[in-house]
């Protein structure tokens, strides 16, 4: 895959990735104390040894809202930059999904709609309510903004679950160095 980026970049031209994150997923299997955490969006079970988990081929199964259902193995990072130097590729930063989107990402994102509006056009009121605990933070941007004398009725968010999940993943920005 790193072979295949570095001979596709041209000189100068920047390959974007994603992984997840192994330090934030082992820290969230200890606080679970289990083999198996998560919530309604997502889950994960690990398939190897927590304690000790190898270097290659340290597996889980991670499951998505309903929709993904796969099996993963950790990508161990420092492993990973040296790969990518053998490719010519050199790591310019390295963010948390969370962190990526705060700093630079969010107008990408917003860009390509990848978020949901807040509030909804949710009709059930049990689903509103709900929705109260898992959007509260968009609830007080907005209302922050109105605060502040703002006309803003509407804010593009994820769900505290989803970026919980989100959070669990690595952007990293290599540039291609032939």
């Amino acid at each position: 895959m790193l072979k295949n980026a570095a001979e596709c970049l041209r000189e100068g031209g920047y390959f974007i990735g994603t992984i997840p994150d192994a330090n934030e997923i082992m820290k969230r299997q200890r606080a679970a104390g289990s083999d198996t955490f998560g919530h309604d969006v997502y889950k994960i079970t690990f398939l190897c040894d927590t304690e000790e988990p190898p270097l290659f081929g340290a597996k889980y199964n991670f499951q998505l809202d309903g929709v993904v259902d796969c099996k993963k193995f950790f990508v161990q990072f420092p492993t990973l930059i040296k790969l990518a130097l053998e490719h010519g590729l050199r790591l310019v930063e390295k963010q948390r999904f969370d962190e990526f989107y705060s700093e630079s990402g969010r107008s990408l994102i917003e860009k390509i709609q990848a978020l949901e509006t807040f509030p909804g056009q949710s009709r059930d009121k049990r689903e509103q309510q709900q929705n109260v605990g898992e959007y509260s933070h968009a609830q007080g941007h907005l209302d922050q903004k109105r605060a502040s004398g703002s006309r803003f009725q509407k804010v593009g968010t994820l769900s505290k679950s989803e970026w919980e999940a989100s959070s669990e993943f690595c952007a990293q920005l290599c540039i291609n160095l032939r």
